[in-house]
């Protein structure tokens, strides 16, 4: 099963849509328990699919949060941090999901996920955007564009491409839009993916516009409406209003009105009230510009009041510029001096609204930098003690070799002597005092206050923990106990310890039981433990 949902993973990165494996997710997700990695990813893939009903969508990507959790999966963790954030985007806590995101970016970048990188990278531009910190959006969208290149997540590039253009279409870098929204293009309709490329053609034709290319602005909406279904009301709506602006500007005003009037009949789905009163807006234009003052301000009217419901600070200020440009054309000095007055206020809040926003933004981006910091060091410093304790594990692993060493050169010596003092007679002097000094030589106090010393540069409390959970074993056992724990095993032990190593064997036998250790639990891996 794990396979079969690696394989649908990867054709979503490659650009496939994952509602056509929705079907085969929910047989699978129902087929695996809660506990599961498999589990995890079918319910994370399937929040991708639930993301038009935000409950179900948040209930999936919590579930496969929890998993990745339990789990520690950096894979895991990457793209469940990353449905956090979508779903404390879609809510409008801006705050939550840089931070999501920003955890998200750092569990991939540790997993490899290039996918996941990639799609972090683009979220925190989107997210910077949206706090009004167009620098670092673009920074942000430059890293995804070169890790999705790099990698060839070619649906990622689409998108980003498309972001791309929109900000510098913005910014009024017509050329840098341009480029980014033919690049779109080529990388949709490499991976069919249709709704993509029509999305970049209309961003290329609204760079068309803005560079005067009618006739090729009224070729690429062609090419839009051939592809587009009926019921797409909003795409529908942007074609019209960009062959509105083409006529406008050719001077084709009764085109121009036409094509402005059924962008407005269709912009009559759910939460359009910002595109009405952009069509609005241009309609009032377009009236003014042929001396229509009455229906402009008509226009301008409807505008403002859609723009109201939107709650809509951008829409707010262009609706109430265009009232008071009408009310100015009809000579009604004070009503356009009224709403002069409000668009100065409007102005200045949202100004102060964005300088609010991108002081939030710093604010909670250094916030993050000195957290990642305080990790980097802790990091740096758990390394550092990583390193330092294998430098005394080797040091005592060399100090055990040479004492083995050692131990077996003095213990051949010591056989050496016996031999040849049996060849010399019992009764010489010197003969019977090196007898009585090899019985009083202990070899296994060798150099054993040194062993000890380099052992607890590398395990300091260990002795300390050993004795206090178990106290009844005596020093040999602790001796055999610290050797285990060092590495060696029974026959090297034996050699230092200076006993058979049969005589360790019942060592072993006789700590295993005071310690409780029953079948086939280890006990080096239990004193490894501690």
């Amino acid at each position: 099963m794990n396979a079969r949902i690696s394989w649908v993973e990867d054709q979503y990165y490659q650009g496939a849509f994952l509602n056509l494996f929705e079907d085969e997710l929910r047989s699978a997700y129902a087929a695996t328990s809660i506990d599961q990695e498999s589990r995890a990813r079918c319910a994370f893939l399937l929040g991708i699919c639930s993301e038009g009903d935000l409950t179900a969508c948040s209930q999936l990507y919590n579930e496969a949060h929890g998993i990745a959790l339990v789990m520690r999966d950096d894979r895991l963790l990457a793209d469940s941090f990353h449905g956090q954030a979508y779903v404390a985007f879609r809510v409008g806590d801006l705050k939550r999901s840089y931070e999501y995101e920003q955890k998200s970016l750092q569990h991939a970048i540790a997993s490899h996920h290039e996918f996941r990188i990639s799609f972090t990278y683009y979220m925190l531009g989107i997210i910077a955007l949206r706090f009004g910190h167009q620098e670092s959006g673009l920074a942000y969208l430059k890293q995804g564009l070169l890790t999705a290149k790099r990698n060839g997540c070619i649906r990622l590039l689409a998108l980003l491409h498309t972001k791309n253009s929109e900000l510098r279409l913005l910014s009024n870098d017509l050329d840098g839009a341009k480029l980014h929204a033919e690049e779109a293009i080529r990388f949709a309709s490499s991976i069919g993916a249709d709704r993509n490329v029509q999305e970049a053609r209309i961003k290329l034709a609204s760079v068309e516009l803005e560079l005067a290319s009618f006739e090729r602005v009224a070729e690429l909406v062609i090419e839009v409406r051939a592809h587009l279904a009926e019921s797409d009301f909003p795409q529908r709506c942007v074609t019209h209003t960009l062959m509105g602006k083409v006529h406008e500007a050719k001077r084709r005003y009764e085109k121009a009105e036409i094509e402005f009037k059924t962008a407005i009949k269709l912009a009559d789905y759910p939460n359009a009230e910002r595109v009405r009163s952009n069509v609005h807006v241009h309609m009032a234009e377009l009236y003014l510009k042929t001396k229509k003052v009455r229906p402009a301000l008509k226009e301008a009217l409807a505008a403002l009041a859609d723009a109201e419901k939107a709650q809509d600070i951008y829409v707010r200020k262009e609706a109430l510029r265009s009232v008071h440009d009408a009310y100015k054309a009809l000579n009604k000095y004070k009503e356009a001096h009224e709403y002069l007055e409000q668009y100065n206020a409007l102005v200045a809040e949202s100004d102060a609204a964005l300088l609010k926003s991108r002081l939030e933004y710093h604010a909670l981006k250094s916030d993050f930098e000195q957290e990642k910091a305080k990790a980097d060091m802790q990091t740096q410093q758990t390394e550092l003690l990583r390193i330092k304790l294998e430098y005394k594990e080797r040091e005592l692993t060399e100090k055990m070799r040479h004492l083995i060493t050692q131990a077996e050169a003095v213990r051949q010596f010591r056989n050496d002597l016996r031999s040849l003092l049996r060849r010399t007679p019992s009764d010489d002097p010197a003969a019977k005092d090196i007898r009585s000094r090899l019985s009083s030589f202990t070899e296994s106090d060798i150099q054993w206050q040194e062993f000890e010393e380099k052992f607890r540069e590398a395990y300091p409390d260990f002795r300390e923990k050993l004795k206090a959970k178990h106290p009844d074993l005596t020093g040999q056992e602790l001796r055999l106990c610290q050797l285990l724990r060092a590495g060696l095993k029974s026959v090297e032990a034996a050699k230092l310890m200076s006993i058979s190593e049969r005589g360790v064997e019942q060592h072993r036998f006789r700590i295993r039981r005071k310690v409780g250790l029953k079948g086939k639990e280890s006990l080096s891996e239990y004193l490894q433990q501690l």
